[in-house]
């Protein structure tokens, strides 16, 4: 219920006075948890995204990521948002989640003019080469 003033008051201020800057941690499962920490960040997502982009990576799984991000019903709330973390955390893997379509949906209705943005057709470009 204060996931927003959590963000605020305990975790982005740990990011940035104590969390190692050294790219030496990086990994994916990091990445993974980082994803996670912005979208339980509710209406800081965009925020928390910001914050922790340049540590996400292409997972080895990312419907782990995608799933739960779609479920959060952020996706039409913070499209340009939602958008930016699926490009980050997905490359070629070789099997699509399965509720990338359903995102790229989202935010294609939510704002139509991301749409036209490289990342959304890199994905859909992505989910065609796997029939989807």
């Amino acid at each position: 219920e204060q996931r927003e003033e959590y963000w605020k008051n305990r975790v982005r201020p740990f990011w940035q006075k104590i969390w190692p800057q050294s790219r030496a941690f990086e990994s994916d499962t990091i990445a993974e948890n980082l994803s996670r920490l912005c979208f339980a960040a509710n209406a800081e997502f965009p925020t928390a995204l910001d914050a922790v982009i340049h540590w996400l990576r292409p997972i080895e799984h990312p419907g782990r990521i995608v799933q739960p991000l779609f479920a959060s019903q952020l996706v039409p709330r913070f499209p340009a948002a939602a958008l930016r973390m699926l490009d980050a955390v997905i490359a070629n893997q070789d099997f699509p989640p399965s509720q990338l379509r359903d995102c790229l949906n989202a935010i294609g209705a939510a704002a139509p003019h991301l749409t036209a943005s490289s990342e959304y057709w890199r994905l859909e470009e992505y989910l065609r080469r796997h029939d989807r």
